[in-house]
């Protein structure tokens, strides 16, 4: 089972949020290559971000052809990224943390069962009340 999986047949309303966010993206690059004097001219990045929506609007095929091929680009890189913040929180926070209780409670789970008592269950003191019974822990 992998974390991500490689979507090759959008739906109709994916292509849809796609092409926004496409053109709200790049209409955003444009806007920021303006603000700060980019050597890039905003007129290519404002081409870039209304022509693919609009062709996608004429020929769903042609979304969807844009769409799967940056799927296909970023697929790699969403793989090696979601593995690496896993092996990062298990490494940098679980392991801690369990090194932390093995040095300071050594035996919060004990390895063996203790054959001297009757039962591993706690008694209780004192009655319950009945708003209790909704709250088991």
């Amino acid at each position: 089972m992998s974390l991500i999986r490689l979507n090759t047949r959008p739906s109709r309303r994916q292509l849809i949020q796609f092409g926004a966010a496409w053109a709200v993206f790049f209409l955003l690059a444009a806007l920021f290559a303006a603000w700060r004097g980019a050597p890039v001219s905003p007129w290519w990045i404002l081409a870039l971000a209304l022509i693919p929506p609009l062709i996608g609007w004429l020929f769903p095929g042609f979304l969807r052809l844009l769409f799967v091929a940056l799927a296909v680009v970023t697929f790699p890189i969403g793989f090696v990224v979601s593995h690496l913040i896993l092996a990062a929180l298990y490494y940098l926070v679980l392991t801690p943390i369990g090194l932390i209780l093995r040095c300071f409670k050594p035996e919060l789970f004990p390895k063996r069962p203790d054959p001297s008592l009757p039962t591993y269950w706690h008694s209780r003191t004192g009655a319950r009340k009945p708003g209790d019974y909704l709250k088991p822990y």
